[in-house]
């Protein structure tokens, strides 16, 4: 998850984002459409960003839209070929 680091800390410690990813996995693996989920992620980053790390740019606003997509896409792409870790 280095690619969200919205206050600068992935090179202080790799935990630092801990607490937010229930709320980042719940939101990927709900039912919704992989548009609808993406754009849903994008905006609990923001929500994120801006409410609890007070670092809410118009750039990190548009990072966040494309690391949520790519999350939901890496999501999509690991149902289609099975769960991680499957021996299928």
């Amino acid at each position: 998850m280095t690619g969200w680091d919205p206050v600068g800390a992935v090179d202080a410690g790799w935990d630092e984002y801990d607490a937010y990813l229930d709320g980042i996995v719940n939101l990927v693996r709900s039912p919704a459409n992989p548009e609808r989920a993406a754009s849903k992620l994008a905006d609990h980053l923001d929500h994120i960003g801006r409410d609890y790390m007070g670092t809410l740019s118009d750039r990190q606003r548009h990072k966040n839209r494309w690391i949520a997509e790519a999350i939901v896409r890496w999501h999509e792409w690991t149902l289609d070929r099975g769960r991680i870790g499957s021996t299928a």
